[in-house]
């Protein structure tokens, strides 16, 4: 993902700007939003799954220790 963004921007400007295609642009410009908009909801998501990981290793742990 990361990497997507410089490419689509230099498209942006060799394609776009270059050529005066507006409607390049602006399409060009709604896919940066929409990609940014994704990425804002997945990282929620994904820092969910790592505190439930370490959650279920700590209770994990604790009921090991229970046992014995």
């Amino acid at each position: 993902m990361d990497h997507f963004q410089p490419w689509v921007i230099e498209h942006i400007i060799d394609d776009g700007v270059a050529k005066h295609d507006t409607t390049f642009i602006l399409y060009a410009g709604l896919g940066l939003i929409v990609v940014a908009l994704i990425g804002i909801a997945g990282g929620p998501a994904s820092q969910c799954r790592v505190i439930h990981s370490s959650s279920a290793a700590r209770l994990s742990n604790n009921v090991d220790g229970a046992r014995q």
